[in-house]
């Protein structure tokens, strides 16, 4: 699990990475796919960062989703482990990796809105 959320924060941080590298690139996406917001600002020079809030905030939904699965799913293991203790250390270490993940996805979220001129929250 902990080389999973590895992978995962090191792909992440590289795809946040090519999008500032290559922010030249924003203005020719296509406008039928992105929102309104992203669009307008498209001259301005802000539509980089739009873009970004836009990736976060889909990957906000997908973490909450995926959050609240693996808890329902070590609950699952839990309630059905009577007599069984490898089901239940199995649950108690998932409800513990999913914490960890959890926590170490605000902290990354809370310091891109401190890097991210206007903040994500806005």
């Amino acid at each position: 699990m902990k080389q999973k959320l590895t992978t995962c924060l090191i792909a992440l941080t590289s795809t946040v990475g090519a999008l500032l590298l290559f922010s030249r690139s924003v203005y020719a996406l296509d406008c039928a796919v992105l929102p309104d917001e992203i669009c307008s600002k498209a001259g301005e020079g802000e539509a980089m960062f739009e873009l970004l809030k836009f990736i976060l905030n889909i990957c906000v939904a997908i973490v909450g989703v995926g959050a609240v699965a693996m808890f329902t799913w070590a609950g699952i293991l839990y309630i059905s482990g009577d007599s069984n203790s490898n089901r239940v250390a199995q649950a108690k270490t998932i409800m513990t990796n999913t914490t960890i993940g959890v926590i170490a996805f605000a902290l990354m979220y809370l310091g891109l809105n401190w890097l991210i001129p206007g903040g994500i929250f806005n």
